[in-house]
């Protein structure tokens, strides 16, 4: 198992991302540079509100609703 990271480095996307946030010390950052994020991979996350319409907005050029994560 991988240790802890305070800033892991994602360059992939994907499973990539999943790992590195499974390793993300707490109050730790994760930089993404892969793409834009996936909203609904931030909702399978149950992330922040702000990163989820962050994420769709980036997606999607608007705001998802908390209604729009299953």
């Amino acid at each position: 198992m991988a240790e802890a990271a305070s800033l892991p480095l994602d360059a992939l996307g994907g499973e990539t991302l999943e790992k590195s946030l499974r390793v993300l010390k707490p109050g730790g950052k994760v930089i993404n540079i892969a793409g834009p994020p996936d909203a609904d991979f931030a909702c399978e996350l149950r992330a922040n509100p702000v990163l989820r319409e962050e994420a769709a907005r980036l997606v999607h050029g608007k705001g998802l609703s908390c209604s729009d994560c299953r």
